[in-house]
């Protein structure tokens, strides 16, 4: 099977991964977020900030009954939260809904209710991964142990949101 393409140095370190993705229980929401604090433990902190980035984008995809694996819906779930979220900065006191249209259903879907959280969380994720992607690029250029330290906090904050929902 696959076992056979993988370069022997790799074994150990998957069996060890096989071990550690016990902890893993096949829900979406709580796997997501595990896997962002595995990479915190290992200090893989670009890592974490993708897959929270991915994490996000497939949580939103999931509330629309999007499939997350059909890319061109995936796209533009995507926009519409790039979208909201900068509609949600420009407007932190907004007293409706953004409406955001994504053709899937010709209607326009209302991706965050009024007071979520998410729209903050998401703006910061965005916000952090592309300042390491870019890094030195930027002129408020963040410290690695301030952007370690946020991505902590937004693990714990998604986690108090999202599972606490069920």
């Amino acid at each position: 099977g696959k076992s056979s393409q993988i370069a022997p140095a790799l074994v150990p370190l998957l069996e060890y991964l096989e071990e550690r993705l016990e902890v893993f229980s096949g829900d979406d929401v709580d796997d997501g977020l595990k896997a962002v604090e595995w990479c915190l433990e290992h200090n893989l902190i670009q890592q974490g900030y993708t897959i929270l980035r991915e994490f996000m984008i497939n949580y939103v995809c999931k509330e629309l009954s999007v499939d997350p694996g059909n890319l061109e819906e995936r796209q533009r779930v995507e926009v519409a939260i790039k979208n909201d979220v900068a509609t949600w900065l420009k407007d932190k006191q907004r007293k409706t809904k953004v409406k955001v249209t994504l053709d899937l259903q010709e209607l326009p879907l209302e991706l965050f209710p009024q007071g979520s959280r998410l729209p903050g969380m998401f703006s910061e994720v965005l916000d952090y991964r592309n300042d390491i992607n870019h890094a030195g690029m930027r002129k408020d250029l963040k410290k690695p142990q301030d952007i370690k330290d946020k991505l902590h906090k937004l693990v714990a904050e998604m986690n108090r949101e999202l599972l606490a929902k069920r």
